[in-house]
């Protein structure tokens, strides 16, 4: 899906630019309740030791049809120390799996995305621009490589892979989105506190400047 800017007056409606296949819930704007169970099991970061966060949560999105699913969140998290060359490799999968009943749908504003951040801030397939891609299902791979340099500046290198479902539900290896970037980051003892980074994917460019750490 990618968006039109046009200006506002003699603008049609959303839902006459739009079919719903593609834009599933356009025409529904319900009030729902959401609930959920985490679990999170984590090795805090110290001066010695990156540290791993796993976790997994399931959400209810309660509405009135056509509107109600449930989604899978896994979020895996494991930081290594590079012996020797000295800096640190942080490794990221994440992975979100809806499912509907009868004729329920996930709404598309309420869909995973992938490209660049994400609306939590986070960092996604950093070569697209954000919300490049939406789906009920998405796969993300991350690697990225860090190492101070002269405090508190550091340099990163990553690499970045993902996925979201096709229309009909499926998730392909042969969709994947590749890309690859490097960057600049400010940092205090444990975390990253401003990053500055250029990536790309295809022959897209893409520049990023923000505030955390980015997964």
């Amino acid at each position: 899906m990618a968006p039109r800017v046009r200006g506002a007056e003699n603008s049609p409606p959303l839902d006459a630019i739009w079919a719903e296949e593609d834009t599933p819930g356009i025409g529904d704007e319900p009030t729902y309740l959401r609930s959920g169970v985490l679990l999170s099991l984590h090795d805090p970061a110290s001066l010695d030791n990156p540290g791993w966060t796993y976790t997994a949560r399931y959400d209810w999105y309660h509405a009135a049809a056509p509107v109600a699913f449930g989604r899978l969140t896994v979020d895996l998290r494991h930081d290594v120390n590079v012996p020797g060359a000295g800096g640190v490799v942080l490794l990221h999968g994440r992975g979100t799996f809806s499912h509907t009943g009868g004729n329920s749908v996930v709404p598309f504003y309420l869909q995973e995305t992938l490209g660049g951040t994400n609306i939590r801030g986070n960092s996604t397939v950093r070569g697209l621009f954000d919300y490049r891609y939406r789906g009920p299902h998405t796969v993300l791979l991350q690697a990225e490589y860090r190492r101070q340099m002269w405090d508190p500046l550091g340099i990163t290198i990553f690499y970045d892979t993902g996925t979201v479902a096709t229309p009909d539900g499926t998730i392909s290896a042969n969709a994947l989105q590749h890309s690859y970037g490097v960057g600049v980051t400010v940092s205090i003892p444990t975390t990253v506190i401003l990053r500055l980074y250029i990536a790309r994917a295809g022959n897209n460019w893409h520049p990023f400047v923000g505030i955390m750490d980015g997964f």
